[in-house]
């Protein structure tokens, strides 16, 4: 055999293992391919998610792929009114959200587009038997929503919370939340529905933050900076003029009927007066000259009348009058309550109180007690006592002195609804009973700086470190950021 058919044949043979270990390479690649497809399909399995969304339970569809879960594109589109401009196997557009904007989605591309910007997903989007799954969160955030909590327990808000301190809440009866948010030096009033956790604007008169709300929950008064008196639906925002009269109208409260608004009226707030909200007319109640009268409270019955006033101290000085003389006595200085029959004809007020505490949120009970929060003047006490007056004994006595109280407001039908600091510093809601039995509504380590419950009491609108919650059911409903 020659040399030329050596090399010949040790070619043939070196291309036969080349061609036959190429093969055996080829086949271990295509098992290995078939292996990572087999584990993806297994891997990702689609199924169906139970998440709350704006209050209600809403069903998904989902993939798990490894641990991880992607939603439906559209299934998310749906929860927020989207339209779907296009959809393909690979791709899918779609135009809403809160605002409204174009999103574009495309399978196992990590980048997706929200308008002209691009963003990344953390996990590319896939595509299962004609539908595409995308990060939960992403998708909300791109519509203008937000995402809370986690596995079973995701909720969904179709539209993100207002953030910023908000002040002044109320209830209105509808049963949405109202509450003030001040930013760049201008005031705007919302509301929210509680369930749905949605909001919208109620009105720009940053006057009207500081409503008085009527016993039905409809309506609210305020005055603007010339004293003039207005009428608010407190479900739509329309306000409208009361009467003409521009006198100085302080302490606004609205009697049981909701037929009149009492308030006080001076420059020297040193009257009580009444207008009539259908006719816009006033009527003088008390004219008795003692100044700075505030506080005014109305009895269920609209027979009595409660205030409060701070009396100053009294000027002194001899025969003369000289200069050196003037001395100033604050021994009966101090906040005073008072009530007066509305009923009787010239009568005249009666002084329930004499003590030298503060007397802060005095409240007329349905039973005709009067409460207080009563803070020392001086500082020996350390807590502050809710406290309860028996009109016709004029007897003083602690209600609640367990706890350092600090605000005392009651409801439309007379639920009296306090908010006290605990022993472990935590503030709390307590409702409180006539008696001075109390039930714990809410309790948390923020603090609590303002409540208006409902008209029995079962929800109390709460600003907690400036933010607006609902309290029901021993919760709270987070409304605001």
């Amino acid at each position: 055999m020659n040399r030329n058919m050596l090399t010949v044949i040790a070619t043939s043979l070196a291309l036969s293992t080349i061609i036959s270990t190429s093969a055996v390479s080829a086949a271990e690649v295509n098992k290995g391919q078939a292996s990572i497809a087999a584990v993806t399909k297994e891997a990702a399995k689609a199924s169906n998610l139970s998440i709350g969304v704006d209050g209600a339970s809403s069903n998904i569809r989902t993939l798990n792929v490894k641990g991880t879960v992607l939603y439906s594109v559209r299934d998310i589109a749906n929860i927020f009114g989207a339209h779907i401009q296009a959809e393909s196997k690979s791709v899918i557009t779609l135009v809403g959200g809160n605002p409204a904007r174009t999103i574009t989605v495309r399978v196992n591309s990590g980048a997706y587009e929200v308008d002209a910007a691009t963003k990344n997903f953390s996990v590319a989007p896939l595509e299962q038997k004609g539908v595409i799954y995308a990060e939960l969160n992403a998708l909300v955030e791109a519509l203008g929503g937000e995402v809370s909590g986690s596995g079973s327990k995701l909720d969904v808000v179709s539209v993100k919370p207002l953030e910023g301190d908000f002040s002044s809440p109320r209830v209105n009866s509808n049963g949405e939340v109202i509450a003030a948010r001040e930013s760049d030096g201008t005031v705007q009033l919302y509301k929210w529905n509680p369930t749905y956790r949605v909001y919208d604007a109620l009105t720009s008169n940053e006057n009207a933050a500081s409503t008085a709300v009527s016993p039905d929950l409809k309506w609210g008064v305020f005055t603007d900076e010339s004293s003039q008196l207005y009428l608010l639906d407190l479900s739509l925002g329309t306000a409208q003029a009361i009467g003409k009269d521009t006198s100085v109208k302080t302490d606004l409260t609205w009697s049981a009927d909701g037929k009149k608004v009492y308030f006080v009226q001076g420059d020297k707030q040193e009257k009580i007066a009444y207008v009539s909200v259908d006719s816009g007319k006033i009527t003088s109640v008390l004219a008795d000259k003692v100044e700075n009268k505030s506080d005014i409270r109305l009895s269920a019955d609209d027979k009595t009348v409660l205030y409060a006033v701070n009396i100053t101290g009294v000027a002194k000085n001899d025969k003369d009058s000289t200069e050196d003389s003037l001395s100033i006595d604050f021994s009966g200085a101090g906040s005073q309550l008072f009530t007066l029959d509305l009923t009787a004809k010239d009568a005249k007020p009666v002084q329930l109180t004499t003590s030298t505490d503060n007397k802060l949120y005095p409240n007329l009970l349905s039973d005709g007690a009067i409460v207080y929060v009563s803070g020392d003047a001086d500082g020996a006490v350390e807590n502050n006592v809710l406290k309860v007056v028996q009109a016709k004994e004029k007897k003083v006595s602690d209600l609640v002195a367990d706890l350092d109280v600090s605000l005392a407001v009651t409801s439309a039908k007379g639920q009296l609804i306090i908010v006290a600091t605990e022993k472990d510093g935590k503030s709390s809601i307590y409702a409180v009973k006539a008696d001075g039995s109390k039930s714990k509504l809410y309790t948390n380590d923020g603090a609590i700086t303002e409540v208006f419950p409902s008209a029995d009491g079962s929800q109390v609108a709460v600003i907690e470190n400036g933010q607006v919650k609902l309290v029901a059911n021993n919760q709270a409903v987070a409304l605001t950021k």
